[in-house]
């Protein structure tokens, strides 16, 4: 008769801080190093532990490359709903100023030196790839929210779509300008050239998405104020 395997234990609080520990290890590593030079060796270096401590955690570098993925999406969370809280809260807040910074932030070093290497890592490694498309999909989410809009709705269609393009335009700048940085000549004309084309059509696309939203809210008071067909016939009856 095989034996049953007991189920794995939840891990203890000292772990779960090795664990972190080990992640944020590989972030730096990825900075620094690049995917090309990022190894299970120098994650371990870097966090101070021994190669088999970490691979009693992540036994494989997909088991590291996974965590850190879910860890840089968290954190990339938490930094976008921090950016639209700060740049949308309030009546005077304009989605221009957000894309403004998001164009700078497009050439800033952190941007520059990770998410180029995150692209190259979620393209030889499948378990990443989703991941990645997260961060995108969780920005432009966050962004529709903090504008008072249900993001999956099919109300939002054409400004998620507006939004895309933008990420597309974001993305474009670290690529072509992101080793020249903010201070460059031809980065300064293209990019307020880029929104000067990208902000009517994200403003334009929401105005339509508020249009929208309080259209059902008025044909909902015109029907309830309007009389019905049954309720004229029954008053000539009598």
């Amino acid at each position: 008769m095989a034996r049953k395997t007991a189920p794995p234990r939840p891990p203890t609080r000292r772990g779960r801080e090795t664990r972190s520990a080990i992640v944020a290890a590989a972030a730096t590593v990825l900075r620094r190093e690049g995917h090309a030079g990022f190894s299970i060796p120098k994650v371990a270096d870097e966090a101070g532990i021994a190669i088999g401590n970490l691979t009693y955690h992540f036994p494989g570098k997909r088991d590291l490359v996974a965590a850190l993925g879910d860890h840089l999406v968290a954190g990339y969370a938490r930094e976008f709903d921090a950016l639209c809280d700060r740049l949308l809260s309030t009546a005077a807040s304009r989605l221009d100023d957000t894309v403004e910074f998001l164009f700078l932030d497009a050439v800033s070093p952190a941007t520059v030196t990770m998410f180029p290497e995150l692209w190259a890592m979620a393209t030889r490694s499948p378990e990443l790839a989703p991941i990645v498309d997260r961060i995108y999909a969780d920005a432009v989410d966050a962004l529709l929210t903090r504008l008072g809009l249900e993001p999956r709705s099919r109300r939002c269609r054409r400004l998620r779509e507006t939004v895309h393009l933008l990420g597309v335009m974001v993305e474009g700048f670290t690529a072509y300008f992101g080793r020249r940085g903010s201070r460059d000549a031809d980065f300064q004309t293209t990019r307020r050239l880029a929104e000067s084309v990208i902000n009517p059509l994200l403003n334009e696309a929401l105005a339509e998405a508020r249009r929208s939203a309080k259209k059902p809210a008025a044909v909902s008071r015109a029907r309830r104020s309007r009389p019905s067909r049954t309720g004229r016939r029954s008053s000539r009856s009598r």
